[in-house]
């Protein structure tokens, strides 16, 4: 699987944790993040405009103009530029505009989230896997119950970071993990499902 070349190191104030995480793959999932850190950027679907395959982040390394935000196999617009021009390398077939490299190396410190949670996160993002655990087992949760806070506050961070997709799959792993569980519990999910129904909606 390929995620790109591009790493972002993410900080945050309250906490000595970092994140390194491949900046196409955060910004293909999060519009929050993709207003940071890939503005320009159109949405990576459909074909390379130089061999019209297929752009598919994970089977071939993709780049964008940082101009017109226009997608291509890194791959395809390396060899076009190679092309003998008047002006040196060719510009973005796409705009005409003079192609300019991305910064493969960004950081950030992030005050809007936390740390703690925004792991949940990064682990789904590689692994397609919400299974963080807290540790309160001394205020005498159960493993289940500890799954259950611990998810809700990934939700949170979902909807901070705006993906659509990590929303859904937190709403039906806290259904799957509180099966069985309290009236107020079971509110709180219809309001998670509705939180989530409307957010596909806007």
């Amino acid at each position: 699987v390929r995620h790109g070349q591009g790493i972002v190191r993410l900080s945050f104030p309250r906490s000595t944790k970092t994140f390194a995480i491949h900046t196409d793959l955060l910004c293909a999932h999060s519009k929050f993040f993709r207003r940071k850190f890939q503005p320009r950027r159109q949405d990576i679907e459909g074909n390379c405009p130089i061999c019209h395959g297929g752009l598919d982040l994970n089977i071939q390394d993709i780049t964008f103009c940082n101009s017109c935000g226009g997608n291509f196999h890194l791959g395809c617009i390396n060899q076009w530029r190679r092309q003998p021009t008047e002006g040196g390398p060719a510009p973005c077939p796409l705009c005409r505009q003079k192609w300019s490299e991305h910064k493969l190396h960004q950081r950030a410190s992030l005050r809007e989230l936390s740390a703690a949670s925004f792991e949940i996160y990064y682990d789904w993002l590689y692994t397609r896997l919400i299974t963080r655990y807290g540790d309160g087992e001394d205020l005498g949760f159960s493993k289940r119950e500890l799954a259950v806070l611990d998810i809700f506050q990934a939700y949170d961070i979902g909807i901070q970071v705006e993906d659509e997709r990590f929303c859904t799959e937190v709403v039906d792993t806290i259904v799957k993990l509180a099966i069985g569980g309290s009236a107020v519990r079971g509110r709180y999910l219809a309001t998670l499902h509705d939180e989530c129904a409307t957010s596909r909606l806007e």
